[in-house]
């Protein structure tokens, strides 16, 4: 079976993935998880937090896999999948996006989600000067991205959640059609979605259709709210 590499998404960290890690490992998958500079246990100190330091994490672990991976990228994660893949495309089989940025050539996260965006992300972040920084509100993981998990992953994910470096979202992808162009994909759409609305994750699904779609009745962070049923997704794939 294929490695999986779960890529996290804004305000999140590998710890996101927890309980999506054993259900595949009880297949016989091998996983691998970290976070993202910048973020869990990479957060502070000196991390670099740019859309290419971000895929070049990724392409360590792509790295140290056996065999053809099967990138999983959340959210703003979708991004960053999209460039790990265009920088080792002969190493990855598939690429899945759960209610994530699937951009086109050129195009960043905020050619899909600006600050002034009317969501229950946008108003429960605090900014820093300048917008260089979005802080969650105390108590606001919940209701921004999983208001239909159990109380205490909103605890957890209130207590994890670190302030957000805005430059990556702003930073376009660069990617080719022999390359990432080449690589099949697939996508999960939430449609309780309040982070990323469920229209804007169909647009984007119109503008690069993907060989496979498939819907969850979920807010926008499934591992956490329906994480069997998005195990079931990602082994049938």
């Amino acid at each position: 079976m294929h490695t999986f590499i779960l890529v996290h998404g804004a305000f999140h960290g590998a710890w996101s993935w927890y309980k999506i890690i054993p259900l595949l490992e009880a297949k016989g998958a091998r996983v691998i998880a970290r976070d993202l500079p910048g973020h869990g246990c990479r957060a502070g100190g000196d991390a670099v937090c740019s859309l290419h330091a971000y895929a070049a994490s990724v392409c360590e672990s792509i790295d140290q896999a056996q065999q053809p991976v099967i990138l999983v990228g959340h959210s703003m994660g979708g991004a960053v999948i999209s460039q790990a893949a265009e920088m080792r495309a002969a190493k990855v089989a598939k690429l899945v996006y759960v209610a994530a940025f699937l951009p086109q050539d050129g195009q960043s996260v905020r050619s899909f989600s600006k600050p002034d965006a009317k969501s229950a992300l946008y108003e429960n972040v605090v900014w820093s000067e300048g917008r260089h920084f979005a802080t969650l509100k105390e108590n606001t993981f919940g209701a921004a991205f999983c208001h239909d998990a159990p109380a205490a992953d909103s605890v957890l994910g209130d207590l994890l959640s670190v302030p957000e470096n805005m430059t990556p979202p702003g930073e376009p992808v660069s990617l080719t059609s022999d390359r990432f162009g080449k690589i099949p994909r697939a996508y999960v759409t939430c449609t309780q979605d309040r982070a990323l609305d469920p229209v804007m994750q169909r647009r984007m699904i119109e503008a690069s259709p993907c060989d496979s779609v498939f819907t969850l009745d979920t807010a926008h962070s499934p591992m956490l709210s329906r994480p069997g049923e998005l195990a079931r997704i990602l082994l049938h794939l």
